[in-house]
């Protein structure tokens, strides 16, 4: 064998030595329900581009909207065994494992969005989550979908009395069937994938989401009336399963937890800046009243 051979071989091994192992990827399925393109979609491709660029390229994010990896129950129990990494959904959807969170849902208790950050944000929001842990899941943090608004096809509301007898559509948890009772609604349990349609067949009257979900669901096709009720607050619990952060090393599993939180007051930003302009263009573009 030639020295100079000899010597390539050995200027390989030095290069390869320098440059150090090869960083290993890991992907992250995340799961959501948003169609994609619409405003909280757009927060949560922003979100994993961020953890991108912190990560440097170390966590990938795979993002999943629209249910395309199964409903709330399925998607829960695909992290739970290490099948899914990760999922954005409806702190409401959370309250059976951690019970501090339906306090969230109760009726006007957030006058602003002030009152609800000083609650969902820092060591108090935190806290909202530390249940998950004994289901096999970790709360990262709480974003939020925004305030709840009403629809409806039968008349203006305005005040309380104009609720009575209207057949709405609502979550079917008793914090919600309890509210719209008082008010003197007639609440109906309906799976969200059901509600357009029973909209538009008259099986029920009215409904109430965010502004952004009316708009992004198109209910101003089958709704009259709006009203602008801010009547309780959406969190979105941003969830990983254990197994998955478990694998992770510790400071990746650090970098994550803190991006997801910090990014939180970029999420808000970029959803109440397009609840702000949607409110307009559902009175206005789309005639609602």
């Amino acid at each position: 064998m030639s020295l100079k051979f000899l010597g390539l071989i050995a200027g390989a091994a030095f290069a390869m030595a320098a440059a150090g192992p090869a960083t290993a990827q890991t992907t992250i399925k995340l799961g959501h329900f948003g169609p994609g393109g619409d405003a909280f979609s757009l927060t949560v491709e922003a979100f994993a581009a961020e953890l991108d660029k912190r990560s440097e390229g170390r966590l990938k994010v795979q993002i999943y909207p629209a249910g395309q990896l199964g409903n709330e129950k399925q998607q829960i129990s695909a992290l739970q065994g290490g099948l899914q990494e990760m999922l954005v959904t409806a702190a409401t959807n959370l309250t059976n494992m951690s019970e501090p969170l339906r306090l969230l849902d109760l009726p006007f208790v957030f006058g602003n969005y002030a009152e609800a950050d000083a609650v969902t944000t820092g060591e108090l929001g935190a806290k909202f989550l530390t249940g998950l842990e004994d289901a096999n899941l970790s709360g990262l943090a709480l974003w939020e979908n925004g305030f709840r608004v009403m629809t409806n096809n039968k008349r203006p509301i305005a005040m309380p009395e104009d609720l009575k007898g209207l057949a709405m559509r609502v979550i079917g948890a008793p914090v919600f069937i309890d509210t719209f009772t008082a008010l003197g609604a007639q609440p109906v349990p309906m799976p969200f994938p059901e509600l357009y349609s029973g909209l538009e067949t008259g099986t029920i009257d009215g409904q109430d989401n965010t502004a952004l979900t009316v708009d992004m669901m198109k209910y101003y096709e089958v709704q009259d009336h709006l009203t602008i009720s801010n009547h309780m607050y959406s969190a979105m619990a941003v969830l990983a399963g254990r197994p998955f952060l478990d694998g992770l090393s510790p400071e990746d599993r650090q970098l994550l937890e803190t991006v997801a939180v910090k990014f939180g007051v970029t999420q808000r930003a970029m959803l109440r800046e397009a609840a702000d302009k949607v409110v307009d263009t559902l009175a206005g573009q789309h005639g609602m009243e």
